[in-house]
């Protein structure tokens, strides 16, 4: 797969991860449900053959008269075995459902709209945690290197130890030292690498590869996100465009249709047929001209169904409200995402501050502290604890660097930028450096 930079991680994820292919079946299956739905606008059609046989007398004489054979002087006492051969067409259409087709349409219309929210959110969640793992590389293979650099830097002072004891200039209990430290180096070294490999793995499976497939994550020009400065125009924009938003208003609106359908219940439905049809005593005496039809009307008015209707409107009223009570739990969560997402950014902003100081720091006392240990006045535990600290100073720089670009990035997911697929970037390295 080769080095894999920011834009072709998203890019291979909605293309290949199964939470996109699904979100994208389920606005095909809406599509198809709401094409259904324009059949109750449209009449049925189909053909038929019927053969029957007997000698009841009012089949006999019904059968006969379909056939036009009906005889002068009929017995209708003993009208004899007859058979039936039937072929014909047959059509019927609804005319009229109290408007409960127009609410069916409807309603299959709101299913493809949520459905496409769905995996527009689909396509939020899923950019925001491909943005947040890249980074979450980028960071473990950084805590690799300072790792790498720590422990050649003790491996080299642990070697100049050996030689230095051997010819009696250097104590046993500093050579044990120095062997302590670097046991604590190398086992950084191998939390390092486990932790970069587990957010490898954590890369491959959101773009939907073999976790195991190895690849290398490049540094991309574009990875910083361009955001509103500040919560309030940051929760302008995600109350603008956030799907959970959106998804929660159009069930809200559904459940006011399907409201609306229960009323709609209580009306009568009103359907029409039509029928062609020949028949005929024996399969093989068909004759077109002896052709029948009949048209109708059929007007059906429910009175009473046991009390399920008043229950069913009441059952509507309720979802009707549930629905909007999930509405604006929706909005105080979208704040609540908001609101966090930039006190988090906030945090890791001031934490960056304070990292890039402490190193500063670090590195002049490291530098103070060798010159004095070659000088013999410092001790070689407080080299070792000085060099310690600025290892971890090293670690808690690179941490607060690639912390201010995964909140950037939460805020953005939190407004809803990456809802269809093409986030706002603008290159600001020089804000994290």
């Amino acid at each position: 797969m080769g080095r894999v930079t920011l834009p072709d991680a998203v890019q291979r994820a909605l293309d290949a991860n199964p939470q996109v292919e699904m979100a994208r079946a389920r606005v095909e299956e809406a599509e198809a449900q709401r094409t259904e739905t324009w059949s109750g606008f449209l009449p049925s059609v189909s053909a038929y053959w019927s053969y029957g046989r007997g000698n009841t007398p009012s089949g006999a004489l019904f059968a006969r008269l379909n056939q036009r054979r009906l005889p002068p002087q009929p017995n209708f006492n003993e009208p004899g075995v007859f058979e039936d051969w039937q072929l014909g067409l047959e059509a019927g259409v609804n005319l009229f459902r109290g408007g409960r087709k127009f609410s069916d349409r409807r309603l299959s219309e709101i299913r493809v709209e949520r459905r496409r929210l769905e995996r527009a959110r689909t396509f939020n969640r899923l950019e925001g945690a491909v943005v947040r793992a890249y980074f979450d590389v980028l960071a473990a293979r950084a805590f690799v290197e300072i790792a790498q650099a720590a422990q050649q830097t003790i491996q080299a002072r642990l070697e100049r130890a050996r030689i230095q004891m051997e010819g009696g200039a250097l104590l046993k209990s500093d050579l044990l030292s120095l062997q302590v430290r670097s046991a604590k180096t190398d086992d950084r070294m191998v939390r390092s690498e486990n932790r970069l490999r587990l957010a490898r793995a954590n890369l491959a499976e959101l773009m939907g590869v073999d976790v195991d497939r190895p690849f290398e994550v490049a540094p991309s020009s574009d990875a910083e996100l361009d955001v509103p400065e500040g919560y309030e125009a940051g929760l302008t924009e995600a109350l603008r465009q956030r799907p959970e938003l959106a998804i929660a208003r159009k069930a809200v609106e559904s459940a006011r249709v399907r409201r609306a359908q229960s009323w709609q219940s209580w009306f009568p439905s009103l359907d029409a047929r039509v029928r062609a049809f020949v028949a005929a005593p024996a399969f093989d005496e068909f004759r077109l001209d002896d052709g029948n039809w009949d048209i109708g009307l059929n007007l059906r008015w429910r009175l009473f169904d046991g009390l399920s209707r008043p229950a069913r409107t009441r059952q509507a009223e309720a979802m009707v409200k549930v629905m909007r009570a999930r509405d604006e739990r929706a909005t105080r969560m979208v704040q609540l995402e908001v609101m966090t997402a930039y006190t988090n950014l906030e945090g890791a902003v001031s934490r960056l501050g304070t990292a890039k100081e402490a190193l500063e720091q670090a590195k002049e006392a490291l530098r103070l502290v060798t010159i004095e240990r070659e000088g013999g006045a410092a001790t070689l535990t407080r080299y070792l604890q000085t060099q310690s600290a600025e290892t971890e100073a090293r670690m808690r720089l690179a941490a607060a660097r690639f912390d201010v670009r995964t909140a950037r990035a939460d805020v953005a997911r939190s407004l809803g930028r990456f809802a269809e697929t093409t986030p706002k970037r603008a290159s600001t390295d020089a804000e994290v450096r």
